[in-house]
């Protein structure tokens, strides 16, 4: 809502997942954090940069998520 309450993060697929071919890789996702004035008006004042982090271990599908310093345990598809 207006005031970030009950936000939940659900990046990844919900258990058991999707299945697929998987491989080591990451992949980083700059985020632009904003606000605006309480006019709610124009593009809004970027004041940081959030980054996102998703590192793929292996072929199995393990992946890692760390987002703004936090880090998530590793789970698989």
């Amino acid at each position: 809502d207006a005031t970030n309450n009950g936000i939940i993060d659900t990046i990844g697929t919900v258990p058991p997942g999707s299945g697929g071919t998987f491989s080591s890789g990451n992949f980083t996702w700059a985020i632009p954090q904003r606000y605006r004035e309480s006019s709610g008006s124009g593009t809004g004042h970027e004041y940081s940069i959030g980054t996102h982090t998703q590192d793929m271990t292996d072929a199995t599908g393990e992946e890692v998520t760390e987002k703004e310093g936090a880090v998530g345990t590793p789970r698989t598809p």
